[in-house]
């Protein structure tokens, strides 16, 4: 268990095996513990090193404040706009591609 800085922001990190360095990152919901399958294989010949993504809290070491604001940069409010801004476009598209086969059903038909 380690944690390096890095623009102000503390990220944990583990170190399994000797060798080659081989840097794995997480993708969404994953974290250190996602590769616990995986450490004895890929440290037999390398350096395992799993990280935690930017600024993710290692389970367990998150505190949580009654009262307090979230101190992150996200407006919400602008975030769920273009929630609704994209269901909204992807609404329009699909009507579209909807009515753009209807209308070559349609001429299909007068042809027949």
């Amino acid at each position: 268990m380690a944690n390096f800085e890095f623009q102000g922001r503390s990220i944990y990190y583990e170190e399994h095996g000797q060798g080659r360095p081989l840097l794995v990152l997480n993708g969404i919901m994953m974290s250190c513990r996602s590769w616990a399958e995986f450490v004895e294989p890929f440290s037999r010949d390398n350096r395992l090193i799993p990280t935690e993504l930017n600024g993710q809290l290692y389970l367990g070491t998150g505190k949580v404040m009654r009262g307090m604001l979230e101190m992150s940069n996200t407006d919400l409010t602008q975030e769920f706009i273009k929630v609704i801004e994209s269901q909204r476009a992807f609404s329009y598209c699909l009507k579209m591609v909807t009515t753009t086969d209807e209308i070559e059903t349609t001429f299909n038909n007068l042809r027949g």
